[in-house]
């Protein structure tokens, strides 16, 4: 039964470093409760809850497909306590076969099918919440978050405060688009109103770089990657 169980704990390694089929946590789990007005903004629907639960069913089959293959030297290979984690993927790699190869790289690319899917469901909310959560933020570095947007919210009420009707008017003129409105608006600015959007821009800056502060390596590792990411989708 021991030899059982560290088998099966092998495999599922295995297939979680080789394959790329399990998908990211953030993904796979509803995000936890935090019990403000905003939490309707990025919970899943139903909709979003039963595709994933799809997903991990489909998810579950190709690995189980894929362990179906294996031969007694191959899973000898993954309960082989001598090599590091990295040599066992390596090994194993090593051994597989023309079919089995195949079946990797179709599972990867029906995952990847999927979480594109997935994420294509999402809202912008959703995307940031989700995000967050796999950064795995201290308490610190929410509570510094919560205090950077509550300033940049005043900030904003402070600005919109100044405006005048027709500056409001042109914010508000559906006719234009949104960068023809920054330029329109931007065009009636007084001096003040010029001189406190520059103060406002300079504090953002100012959180942002006390916010990546207090970044680990992972973490701006992590935000390099979606940036790298959204760069892509932007050049599409």
């Amino acid at each position: 039964m021991k030899s059982l169980v560290k088998r099966m704990m092998s495999l599922a390694m295995l297939l979680a470093l080789t394959t790329g089929m399990v998908f990211a946590q953030t993904e796979d789990q509803e995000p936890a409760e935090e019990g403000n007005q905003h939490q309707h903004r990025w919970q899943l629907t139903e909709e979003q809850k039963a595709m994933l639960e799809a997903n991990k069913e489909a998810n579950q089959e190709r690995k189980d497909a894929f362990k179906a293959t294996l031969s007694e030297e191959q899973l000898a290979i993954l309960e082989n306590t001598e090599l590091t984690r990295e040599e066992r993927r390596e090994a194993l790699k090593a051994t597989l076969t023309e079919d089995q190869l195949a079946m990797l790289e179709a599972n990867r690319e029906a995952a990847k099918e999927q979480r594109e899917a997935f994420r294509e469901t999402l809202s912008p909310q959703q995307k940031r919440k989700m995000f967050r959560k796999r950064l795995d933020l201290t308490d610190e570095q929410k509570a510094l978050l919560g205090e950077n947007r509550e300033e940049r919210k005043e900030n904003r009420d402070a600005f919109k405060s100044t405006l005048t009707e027709e500056q409001l008017a042109i914010l508000e003129n559906t006719e234009l688009t949104r960068e023809e409105r920054r330029e329109a608006l931007r065009a009636t600015l007084t001096e003040e109103q010029l001189a406190m959007l520059e103060e406002n821009k300079a504090a953002r800056q100012e959180n942002r770089q006390e916010f990546r502060g207090t970044l680990t390596d992972e973490q701006k590792e992590m935000l390099k990657k979606r940036a790298r990411k959204g760069g892509k989708r932007g050049g599409n």
